[in-house]
């Protein structure tokens, strides 16, 4: 089989959305956390 440049292109495409939405998942948990530690301690009035 060889390589087909097209195959290796979309491969390298789809690995770069992974990465991007593994990076936007990290931030978005990272919010979740903020937000759940805060509602956790703050005292309500």
């Amino acid at each position: 089989m060889g390589s087909n440049p097209v195959g290796v292109a979309i491969r390298a495409n789809v690995a770069q959305i992974l990465g991007k939405a593994i990076k936007w998942n990290h931030i978005a948990s990272f919010g979740c956390l903020v937000a759940a530690v805060f509602f956790a301690l703050h005292k309500w009035a």
